[in-house]
């Protein structure tokens, strides 16, 4: 039901409308992707808690997975006037193996807290390649941000579940406290680690790692002779 409300309002906007019902309906599609945001979280948490949840492995490109975050999170960065900046290592393997819906949420659920804590400067993506060998390529994502920061007295605890630090902070910015603790579930199901380091009023850096298999040479023609194939 949620998709549909979604959709709904999508159409809507393309549709004629004056400025008030222009607002409402942006109001109603943001809070929409907030909602399915919380249900999406309640589900991965209620899966993990079950021993249900299960990986895919098909292969993948970092630069999708890092141009479909700024898809989503562009708008509300122009809304806020801030900017955001990618950069991603030029020894990256071309193709890799792995889940790419799980590896792109954890960054997203990184990437999104960035942008909805900065209300001035912007938000840097960056992407590097710390080990390789034969068979597999362990890759490091870090999220800078110029925002509010996070005070040591809440570090300790801020991967916990249905942690929001301090009810202002829940109140200016909502959330259910679940995306950081099942991206760190995440990563670990991964063979990744993950962390950060901030410092109030001085903004944040967050950070992971997965470990993900590489293909074969021969696997590597099969996929681009598909993706051509795609193409024409």
């Amino acid at each position: 039901p949620i998709n549909a409300v979604l959709g709904s309002l999508s159409l809507l906007q393309d549709t004629e409308l004056d400025n008030e019902q222009s607002e409402l309906t942006h109001t109603g599609r943001r809070s929409s992707e907030t909602l399915l945001g919380i249900i999406n979280d309640i589900l991965d948490f209620s899966k993990m808690e079950a021993g249900k949840f299960v990986f895919d492995a098909a292969p993948l490109k970092i630069s999708d997975i890092v141009e479909t975050v700024l898809v989503v999170v562009s708008p509300r960065a122009e809304d806020k006037k801030i900017s955001i900046n990618t950069h991603i290592s030029g020894r990256m393997p071309r193709y890799l193996v792995g889940d790419e819906g799980r590896v792109r949420q954890v960054l997203l659920n990184l990437v999104g807290n960035a942008v909805k804590f900065t209300d001035m400067g912007g938000v840097t993506i960056e992407v590097s390649l710390t080990a390789e060998s034969e068979h597999d390529a362990t890759i490091r994502f870090d999220v800078f941000d110029t925002g509010i920061g996070i005070s040591a007295e809440h570090h300790d605890e801020l991967f916990s579940e249905f942690t929001t630090l301090t009810p202002a902070y829940t109140q200016k910015f909502g959330g259910t406290g679940l995306g950081l603790a099942i991206s760190k579930t995440l990563v670990n199901l991964m063979e990744g680690e993950i962390g950060f380091d901030s410092t109030l009023g001085e903004g944040s850096r967050f950070w992971f790692t997965v470990r993900l298999r590489k293909l074969s040479p021969h696997a590597i023609e099969a996929v681009e002779a598909e993706e051509k194939d795609s193409a024409n």
